[in-house]
């Protein structure tokens, strides 16, 4: 990602930085992430250990929410004016069955399945370990796209991957 960035700075570098910033800051926790749960994911179970990461992440993203809707910004604005429709009976029942069913599949397959995977996957693994097995993610998300999608990749993103 941070090549793919360095590629897109060449054009305007000022406009990057806050991007370099957020990669850098997102890594940091990242990272302290991992060491952490090396502690922790030995000594607990991993389902209640799971349930712990999802619940604070549900109160950070609330409060993210929260704060962006008071904000002002354009994606304020947008937050706001869903949950008016929202509230306002706008969308329509195929709407609430499609935003449904995609906030299940989200909250169970590729959030909670995710989540207990790897507290159950790091309690045998060190954290070092652990770091490397996910930093090899990219790898596998270009290889599957590729594979079971057809996806391909345009220049900038070839340079991004190297």
């Amino acid at each position: 990602a941070a090549d793919g960035m360095a590629a897109v700075a060449a054009a305007d570098p000022a406009a990057t930085l806050p991007g370099f910033l957020l990669l850098g800051l997102a890594t940091l926790f990242y990272t302290l992430h991992i060491v952490r749960l090396g502690v922790w994911a030995p000594k607990c179970d991993a389902i209640p250990l799971a349930l712990s990461k999802a619940a604070w992440e549900l109160l950070f993203s609330v409060a993210l929410m929260g704060g962006l809707a008071v904000s002002g910004t354009d994606s304020g604005r947008e937050i706001v004016t869903f949950l008016q429709q929202l509230m306002d009976g706008v969308l329509s029942l195929v709407d609430l069955q499609n935003l449904g069913l995609a906030a299940a599949w989200t909250g169970a397959v590729t959030f909670g399945y995710t989540l207990w995977a790897q507290s159950f996957g790091q309690a045998g693994i060190r954290p070092v370990e652990a770091n490397l097995i996910y930093s090899t993610q990219p790898i596998w998300s270009t290889f599957f796209g590729a594979v079971l999608l057809g996806e391909t990749l345009g220049p900038a993103g070839g340079v991004g991957f190297v």
